[in-house]
């Protein structure tokens, strides 16, 4: 099975759980993104390279990520220049804010999960994970205006 074919399965199996349809591409979005880092995660097993004491070599986990970020926002034709912007937002997150959200979405923890390891209750792993969402929305929104105002001062860019 190919992993587009699991990730509409996945979607298909869950399509209950989704309240809002108009946040359907979110919904999808999501479940892709996990489905990803999933798949990702498992072929990373068989490679070894240099960590830190305790096995976690954060910079490799991020630059996962990021790549992971980039073929899924490729494969919804955003620009480069929108991950980009998503990558500085993420890096400008407060430090607790930018650990639950690598725990949540790179690593797949739940709430609960993560909410044991960093020894907080899980409403405070679920407004960490609301503030740092808001506050990556917030960040590319104002980068994207920037963006925006900097086009239309050239109009050989049009």
């Amino acid at each position: 099975m190919s992993i587009v074919q699991e990730i509409f399965l996945a979607a298909y199996l869950s399509l209950e759980k989704l309240e809002d349809y108009g946040k359907f591409l979110n919904w999808l979005y999501g479940i892709a993104f996990r489905i990803i880092a999933a798949k990702h995660r498992e072929s990373l097993k068989h490679i070894s390279y240099a960590s830190d004491s305790d096995g976690f070599d954060e910079t490799m986990a991020l630059e996962e990520a990021a790549v992971t970020a980039y073929r899924v926002n490729r494969q919804r034709g955003l620009s480069d220049e929108r991950v980009k912007m998503s990558r500085r937002a993420i890096s400008q997150l407060p430090e607790s804010q930018r650990e639950v959200m690598q725990l949540h979405y790179v690593d797949d923890l739940s709430h609960k999960a993560i909410a044991q390891r960093l020894g907080i209750t899980e409403v405070a792993v679920n407004s960490r994970l609301q503030r740092a969402r808001e506050n990556v929305k917030r960040l590319v929104c104002e980068a994207e205006v920037k963006l925006d105002d900097a086009i239309a001062q050239r109009p050989d860019l049009d």
